[in-house]
């Protein structure tokens, strides 16, 4: 049977990410690997509540990805999507 993921990127969403994740796995979504990067607020907190309890849903800080750039690099996102649909492509069926 396939299987449906979905990667993301996550900054300063702290009041709307448990309702997007919910939908997403209430949707179907096998998997979400979220990253996130820059944030200032508590993304981290309420990703790390939902992952106790839905171990499908991964998530990871992509902040190193500045330092291989003098300040903040602006191929993040790109190299961030990248990242992690690799990850997700070795860590599932």
């Amino acid at each position: 049977m396939q299987k449906v993921a979905v990667v993301a990127i996550a900054k300063d969403e702290s009041p709307y990410l448990a309702d997007w994740i919910h939908h997403y796995l209430f949707s179907g979504f096998d998997y979400l690997y979220i990253g996130v990067n820059r944030t200032t607020d508590s993304t981290f907190s309420v990703l790390e509540k939902i992952t106790e309890k839905h171990p499908n849903v991964k998530y990871e800080n992509v902040n190193w990805i500045d330092k291989s750039h003098i300040g903040q690099n602006p191929e993040l996102q790109a190299i961030a999507y990248s990242h992690l649909s690799y990850k997700l492509l070795q860590e599932t069926d």
